[in-house]
C-alpha cells in the first residue's frame, strides 16, 4: 500500500505562480485582510487555512486543505460576463480534483462577517462529516421501484417499532435502501430469498485494533502476585512496540473481518499507535491511521477513525519511553495529526472522522479544554474516563476532582461526548451524566477481563442515560455476549432479574444501535429507512429455538441465547460481506494475518 499523499505538492507549482502568490499576500484587499484575521492561526473552529494558495495552476484567495475547500472573494469586476464565465470554468476544473469553491462578495465579508464565517464553517463540517448517502446517489423516489435495484426477501426485518414480516428490501448500486415493504415489488424483478431475520448491523464504538494481536496472552502471572490493569498495560506496551504498519494493517483487517462475522458493520477505531517504533513520526502523521482505514475496506466494514491525543505518562508526569509511539507533545501537534487523519478519510466512502483525548491522565487538563473548544464542532468526541480506581485516586490527588466530576465541570458534556468505560462513578456523577445526554461506551468483555469494575447501569438507565457497546481489547467480539454481560452483572449486583423495563432485548438492541450510530457521527430515526445504507446482521431463521418461536419472543431468544453459529451472514451497503459464515476476502485476510503474527513473534 502506498503512503497517502496530498493531491498537490510544491513541486507542481511553477516559480512564477509562487512569486505571484507571494506578491498577492503583500497586496491583500481590505476584505481579504479582514477575513484572514478570522481564519489565521486556526481561529475558526480549529481548522487550518492558507492564504493566496497556488492550486493546480491557479491561486485561491484562501484554502482549507483538510476539507479541500477554496474561498474566493469577489469585487465588482466579477459581475462581468467574461469574468463570471472564467470563474465557472475554474471552479469546474478544480472540482475534478475534489476541490470545492465557495464565493463571497467583498461587501458581504465587510458587512456580514458573522454570516460569512458561519457559512465557511458549515461547508467544512459538511465535507468532513460522514454521509450515509454517496453524493451521486439518487434521492428516494427518483427512480422506479424496480429499475436498477437489487432485492432481498427476508422472513422478518427488525424496525424500532417491531418486526416487519415478510420484508422486501430494494437497494441501489450504492447500497442505499430505495424500497422497504411487506409487499413484493410490483415489477417483475429478481429477488434473493433469504431464510433469515434481518437485524440492524451493530456499531463497535471502541476499538484498539493492534491489541487483537495480544488477545489471550495476558492471562498468566506469577503466583503470589497481584495482577490488574496496570500490569496488563505492560504487556500491551510490548505489543505496541512490536508492530510495524504492514503488520498493523493485517491484524486490523483480521479483527474487522471477525467483527463483521459477528454482526458489526461499523467500528470506531480509537487510534493512538501513531509513530514509528523509535517514536519518530512518519512523513504522513496519519500513516498508521490510514492503515486502519485500508484494513476496514479490505474487511468490508465502515470505520470512524478517531485519532487520539496522548501527551503525558500520567497526571503531571512526562511520557515514558514505552509510550513513545503514542505522543503528540502539544495541541498544535495533535491538530496536525487530525488534519492528516482527515485526509486519510475524506475521499473514502466507508470512512469518517472523530476526535479524542485519551484520558485525563494522558493530556494536560488545560489542553483537554483547548482541544475540545478549538476542535471540529460536528464530529463525535471520544475519551476514556473513570476506568480504574487508581485513576480516580490519582486525579483527586492531582486536581482535587474525580475524573467524571472534572469533565462535567470543565467541558460542555452533551450528546457529542462518548465516554468510554465510566466504571467508577458516584451518585452525583451518575445523575449529572444521565442528564447531560452524553453517551457511555461500555466494553463489558474487556472491562471484565481487566477487572475494571461494573458500570452502574440500573440507576443510569432509570435516570434516562444513554449508552452503547465496544470491544476495546477484543477479548470478546459477540455483541449479544456484550448485552448479556451488561444485564447479568446488574442481576448479580442487585439479586434481581430483568434489569430493563418492558422488553429487555428490544431495549438493548435499540439503545446500542441508536447511540452506536451517534458514536460514529451518524443519526437516524429507525434501524432501516429508505435513503439509508442497508447494513444488516442476518440470523438463520431455521435454527433450533428460533424456527418455532413466536414473533413476540423472537428477539429475546436471539439476544439471550445466540452465539455466532446462528449468523447467516452480514450485509454492508447492500452487499454480502460474510455469507454462510464465510468472509468474501477471508482467505487473503487470514494469510496476511498469520504472516504478521509469525513475524512479530509475540504469540
Amino acid at each position: 500500500m502506498q503512503n497517502f499523499k496530498r493531491e498537490w505538492t510544491r513541486d507542481k507549482v511553477s516559480d512564477s505562480l509562487l512569486k505571484n502568490a507571494r506578491d498577492l499576500r503583500k497586496e491583500m484587499t481590505k476584505a481579504e485582510e479582514l477575513l484572514w484575521s478570522y481564519l489565521r492561526d486556526r481561529k475558526l473552529a480549529g481548522f487550518k487555512f492558507r492564504r493566496q494558495q497556488p492550486m493546480e495552476g491557479f491561486i485561491l484567495d484562501f484554502y482549507c486543505d483538510v476539507a479541500k475547500l477554496g474561498i474566493e472573494l469577489d469585487g465588482s469586476i466579477h459581475s462581468l460576463k467574461e469574468v463570471k464565465d472564467y470563474d465557472e470554468q475554474r471552479t469546474q476544473f478544480l472540482s475534478e480534483f475534489g476541490i470545492e469553491i465557495i464565493r463571497f462578495s467583498n461587501e458581504d465579508v465587510t458587512n456580514k462577517t458573522d454570516e460569512v464565517l458561519k457559512n465557511i464553517r458549515q461547508n467544512i463540517e459538511e465535507r468532513l462529516s460522514p454521509s450515509p448517502r454517496p453524493l451521486d446517489a439518487p434521492l428516494p423516489g427518483e427512480r422506479g421501484r424496480g429499475e436498477g435495484l437489487n432485492y432481498f426477501q427476508f422472513q422478518s426485518l427488525l424496525l424500532q417499532t417491531g418486526w416487519m414480516t415478510p420484508a422486501f428490501v430494494g437497494v441501489d448500486q450504492n447500497g442505499i435502501i430505495q424500497y422497504l415493504s411487506e409487499q413484493a415489488p410490483a415489477e417483475a424483478v429478481a429477488i434473493e430469498s433469504v431464510n433469515g431475520f434481518a437485524l440492524p448491523g451493530f456499531q463497535n464504538a471502541h476499538s484498539h485494533a493492534f491489541q487483537y494481536a495480544m488477545a489471550g496472552l495476558a492471562e498468566i502471572h506469577a503466583a503470589g502476585t497481584d495482577d490488574d490493569f496496570w500490569t496488563w498495560r505492560e504487556e500491551m506496551y510490548k505489543c505496541a512496540l512490536s508492530v510495524d504498519p504492514d503488520q498493523a494493517q493485517s491484524i486490523a483487517a483480521m479483527l474487522y473481518a471477525e467483527m463483521a462475522r459477528h454482526g458489526y458493520t461499523h467500528v470506531a477505531e480509537f487510534h493512538y499507535l501513531h509513530h514509528d517504533k523509535d517514536g519518530r513520526p512518519y512523513s504522513n502523521l496519519a500513516e498508521m491511521g490510514l492503515r486502519m482505514v485500508e484494513a476496514a475496506k479490505t474487511a468490508g466494514i465502515k470505520i470512524t477513525l478517531v485519532p487520539v491525543f496522548y501527551q503525558k505518562g500520567g497526571f503531571g508526569k512526562d511520557p515514558q519511553p514505552r509510550q513513545r509511539r503514542f505522543i503528540s507533545k502539544t495541541v498544535e501537534d495533535y491538530f496536525q495529526l487530525l488534519d492528516d487523519s482527515a485526509h486519510a478519510v475524506i475521499d473514502q466512502p466507508h470512512a469518517s472522522l472523530g476526535f479524542s483525548v485519551h484520558s485525563l491522565r494522558a493530556v494536560n487538563l488545560n489542553d483537554i479544554v483547548t482541544t475540545y473548544t478549538n476542535g471540529p464542532k460536528n464530529i463525535p468526541f471520544h475519551v476514556h474516563v473513570s476506568e480504574q480506581k487508581k485513576e480516580v485516586e490519582d486525579c483527586l490527588a492531582h486536581c482535587g476532582k474525580r475524573p467524571m466530576e472534572w469533565m462535567l465541570e470543565n467541558l460542555p458534556v452533551n450528546e457529542r461526548f462518548h465516554l468510554v468505560h465510566s466504571t467508577h462513578l458516584n451518585d452525583e456523577e451518575v445523575k449529572r451524566l444521565a442528564a447531560s445526554k452524553a453517551n457511555v461506551v461500555l466494553c463489558p468483555s474487556t472491562e471484565g477481563n481487566l477487572g475494571d469494575g461494573i458500570f452502574r447501569m440500573k440507576e443510569y438507565v432509570k435516570l434516562g442515560g444513554h449508552w452503547t457497546i465496544g470491544t476495546d481489547s477484543h477479548i470478546g467480539l459477540n455483541p449479544f455476549e456484550e448485552f448479556r454481560m451488561i444485564d447479568y452483572r446488574q442481576r448479580l449486583v442487585t439479586n434481581l432479574r430483568n434489569t430493563f423495563p418492558g422488553d429487555a432485548a428490544s431495549y438493548l438492541v435499540n439503545e446500542a444501535v441508536t447511540q452506536g450510530r451517534k458514536a460514529m457521527g451518524r443519526i437516524t430515526n429507525d434501524h432501516f429507512e429508505i435513503g439509508q445504507p442497508f447494513d444488516a446482521l442476518i440470523i438463520n431463521a431455521g435454527t433450533h429455538l428460533l424456527a418455532d418461536t413466536s414473533e413476540k419472543n423472537r428477539l429475546a431468544s436471539i439476544v439471550y441465547t445466540s452465539d455466532s453459529s446462528r449468523n447467516l451472514g452480514t450485509i454492508v451497503n447492500g452487499k454480502w460481506v460474510v455469507k454462510n459464515q464465510h468472509h468474501v476476502n477471508g482467505h487473503e485476510i487470514k494469510m496476511a494475518f498469520s504472516k504478521a503474527i509469525r513475524e512479530m513473534k509475540t504469540r
